[in-house]
């Protein structure tokens, strides 16, 4: 797998006006007052604000303008998107001609001609035109966006066969799930190390870890019975001996049966209530990947009882029948997944819950506080890109409405019902995957977890070993009033009312633990929901972001030919807007993880050097020998998305 090479963005001219750092409580009292001011004015710059249907505050246009116009000063931020959108353009656009000479529409001279003309057009000389001199900052994200949403085929090509759907690949390299993609160990190892890492869970007896038994045996169809287990663990095997051993799990999307996809939704699912798939997994001795048992296309929604229909909806690994039934099935779950992923995981849990961190660390800590100087590295480029998704994502013409199952209303509503259940230690990384029950000793293959974990204790030692430059005991914690004020922000229901955040921080332990969830969301957690999109949703059969044709009532009613999957995929114009969509959301690599060491003081330089080494040697070398020999397994991916080089200091793009 190869992903975008990172932007080399060590030479900002900012490098040369380095900030001492210091604790406001350790100051004399003139610096103290110059302090003061410089915060009181940053509170009138950087301003919460509350968009249309999002439950989270978000920033001010004054506040991303001004974030902006750093960005247009002192990197290459913007001119790293532009020549993304260039890329995007390009092969979109050659892939519209080269169908339309396929299709023996286009004679080979005139379609020699039209490829000629790409450079002529008037978006591609926009787009190699530089925005960097855009004296606006606002203007220069509107000019972003405009280009961005501009960029769509002007014809919609034909799929003669699934296959076809491959042939979007021109200027980028065909992602190595093309190939593989209908093998049922590779659909259950993406819930391992695919784009969703996030909804596998452990099956349990009471719930205490994973989801309960339970819960789930009174969704599921009675077409889905112990067969699905003794087909993989033997006929003395049933769901419950499976439980006992800690072998079975699910991914179960009830949360999508509380949205409803707009009216004006693109699929087959606009104006209903969306389907909850439900998909079982049985771990066997000899496979490390649980194995696909079972999938139920829907389950009853809130309030109803009767499961009837989900018998119809059912199919199971044991259940005989063409084999485009099942790769139906799991072409619903993927649908389901992305759309999932997507608004929850990627866009609502990253980039929207961190900005209220981003403007808090304005408003509150002075530019020479310790903490303001590490977490603005980690959140670079935030409130641009934010602002950026606003123009053409959450808006009624956005790309979410163009290519997702809910479009817009839906995915709101997505967003604003797992915000109600957010908190603050949600961010954790270890105690998440210890909540799913997934622990080492359940699953011997999981590479969010194993490589995430290398990750995290990395950064947790890098954040200790910095604070402690600084914060010499609880009291230094306790006592700096720039902190504490940023505590009580943050906690405010009047501003930004982080649910689970503590009104003040009481000792170093807690303030590390705070840092560390921050840093880990903005690089490595972001990284892992957003930039497997190129290998998994590019390809439009193995993640279709929305069904264009109705759940089938029953699975029996004869057999599924090519036609009818080729049917429930996406159509020319929505496969071109989906992988426009995922190369702008994860084409284009803006730094990479703690080599921001240069632009730091000389103490914590030193700290951040060794432990930019660290990942760079260690960790690197460390995870390259973990995918060795994953992908010497078959049915196994490797997981480049925790390299070091691979990982963003901030939610950046």
């Amino acid at each position: 797998m190869n992903l975008p090479s990172p932007q080399n963005n060590s030479n900002n001219d900012n490098l040369n006006t380095i900030m001492t750092p210091s604790l406001p409580q350790h100051d004399n009292p003139l610096v103290q007052a110059e302090r003061k001011i410089q915060l009181e004015v940053s509170r009138k710059i950087y301003g919460y604000e509350q968009v249309p249907g999002l439950p989270m505050p978000l920033a001010s246009n004054t506040a991303a303008a001004a974030e902006a116009l750093i960005l247009l000063k002192e990197s290459d931020w913007f001119k790293g998107q532009v020549e993304n959108q260039l890329g995007i353009f390009v092969n979109l656009k050659i892939w519209e001609i080269l169908s339309q000479h396929q299709q023996n529409n286009l004679s080979f001279e005139d379609y020699q001609n039209q490829i000629s003309q790409i450079s002529k057009t008037s978006l591609f000389q926009e787009l190699t035109s530089s925005v960097d001199d855009l004296e606006n900052p606002l203007a220069a994200i509107s000019a972003l966006a405009d280009r961005l949403n501009r960029i769509e085929t002007a014809s919609e090509p034909e799929f003669s066969n699934l296959a076809a759907y491959a042939k979007v690949f021109n200027l980028y390299q065909t992602p190595d799930i093309t190939g593989i993609w209908q093998d049922d160990k590779i659909f259950s190892s993406q819930r391992l190390a695919g784009l969703n890492p996030m909804a596998i869970q452990l099956v349990s007896p009471d719930g205490k870890t994973g989801v309960s038994w339970g819960a789930i045996r009174q969704k599921l169809s009675p077409a889905i019975s112990d067969e699905a287990v003794k087909h993989f663990l033997g006929p003395n095997a049933s769901f419950s001996s499976a439980i006992a051993e800690k072998r079975l799990f699910v991914c179960d999307y009830a949360a999508l049966k509380h949205a409803k996809a707009a009216p004006d939704a693109l699929g087959a699912q606009k104006g209903q209530i969306l389907l909850g798939p439900i998909a079982l997994f049985v771990l066997t001795a000899d496979c490390p990947v649980p194995q696909l048992a079972a999938i139920q296309i829907d389950q009853a929604a809130p309030g109803q009882t009767d499961n009837q229909f989900a018998s119809m909806m059912a199919v199971a690994a044991t259940q005989p029948g063409n084999a485009n039934k099942w790769i139906l099935a799991k072409m619903f779950i993927q649908a389901a997944d992305i759309n999932f992923n997507q608004a929850v995981n990627h866009l609502g849990e990253t980039h929207l819950v961190e900005e209220a961190f981003a403007l808090a660390t304005h408003r509150h800590l002075a530019l020479q506080h310790p903490l303001y100087i590490l977490l603005s590295h980690h959140f670079e480029a935030l409130m641009v890109i934010n602002k950026l998704g606003q123009l053409t994502l959450l808006n009624k013409e956005g790309l979410i409405q163009k290519i997702l199952e809910g479009g817009l209303s839906g995915s709101l509503t997505l967003i604003q019902n797992a915000y109600a259940a957010w908190e603050f230690a949600d961010l954790d990384f270890p105690d998440r995957i210890i909540s799913r029950g997934l622990d080492t000793e359940v699953l011997s293959y999981f590479p969010y977890r194993d490589d995430g974990q290398l990750i995290w204790d990395v950064l947790k030692n890098y954040v200790t070993e910095y604070l402690r430059l600084y914060y010499k005991s609880d009291e230094d914690v306790t006592h700096d009033y720039e902190l504490q004020s940023w505590a009580q922000e943050l906690a405010s229901a009047e501003f930004a009312h982080i649910k689970g955040f503590a009104d003040s921080i009481q000792n170093l332990d807690e303030l590390v633990t705070i840092t560390l969830r921050l840093i880990w969301t903005a690089g490595p957690q972001h990284a892992a929901v957003n930039f497997p999109q190129i290998e998994y949703a590019a390809f439009i059969p193995n993640l279709p972001a929305a069904t264009y044709t109705p759940a089938p009532e029953n699975f029996n009613q004869g057999p599924v030919g090519d036609a009818d999957l080729l049917k429930l995929l996406p159509p020319g114009e929505q496969t071109s807007v989906q992988v426009k969509t995922t190369y702008a959301l994860a084409g284009f690599h803006f730094n990479s993880l703690l080599d921001y060491y240069d632009k730091l003081d000389a103490a914590p330089r030193g700290v951040c050097k060794k432990y930019h080494d660290i990942l760079r040697n260690d960790i690197s070398k460390e995870i390259t020998a973990r995918n060795t020999q994953r992908e010497a397994q078959q049915g196994l991916l490797p997981y480049p998305y925790f390299l070091p080089d691979n990982i963003p200091n901030s939610t950046s793009v």
